[in-house]
This record gives C-alpha cells, sequence and structure tokens, in this order.
C-alpha cells in the first residue's frame, strides 16, 4: 500500500497492526510538528496481493479514498506495479 501525503509515498504491509503503527506515526508527527495531512487530497493504492477485506480496513483506518492511480507526485508520472528507472528519470535529473 502506498499512501500519497504531500509529495510522500509511504509504504507499509496491507495488515491492521502495520496500518495502524503509521496511522500512529503520522498522528505524532502532526501533533508535534503543528503541520496537517489533507486527507482529502491523499490517495491510497494497494498492489495486486491486498484482499478486498483488507483494501476496506485500510480505508477505515486511514479514512482516505482508494485509487489504482497515485496521480503525479514527486514529479514522477503514474505507475502501477514495479517502477522502473526511467519512471524517477525527471526526478533524479532534478536533484543533481
Amino acid at each position: 500500500m502506498a499512501t500519497v501525503v504531500d509529495d510522500c509515498l509511504l509504504f507499509c504491509e496491507v495488515d491492521h497492526t502495520n496500518c495502524n503503527k503509521l496511522k500512529n506515526v503520522l498522528d505524532h508527527f502532526c501533533a508535534i510538528s503543528g503541520q496537517f495531512i489533507n486527507y482529502h487530497k491523499s490517495v491510497l493504492t494497494f498492489s495486486r496481493n491486498a484482499s478486498n477485506v483488507h483494501k476496506q480496513t485500510v480505508v477505515g483506518i486511514f479514512h482516505i479514498m482508494h485509487s489504482n492511480l497515485l496521480g503525479k507526485s514527486l514529479a514522477c508520472p503514474n505507475f502501477q506495479g514495479n517502477p522502473v528507472r526511467l519512471t524517477f528519470h525527471e526526478t533524479i535529473s532534478k536533484a543533481t
């Protein structure tokens, strides 16, 4: 599962324990930084291996909409599956 949060991609296993830990980390970050995550602009996407039950559980934990597309994040084009080096070429060229 990937979570896009203001140009950040966060990954974790799709299970109740790991997702609750990630949610707690994000909540703690918000509490100490004073910043907030705009959950209306955030998107959850899942690997092909995630069951519908797991997807529903995770959506319930984060209260973020599920989409099969990530949109454009970190100047990277949309990708599904395993990205290849070319996927991140634009980002790498901007950083160097």
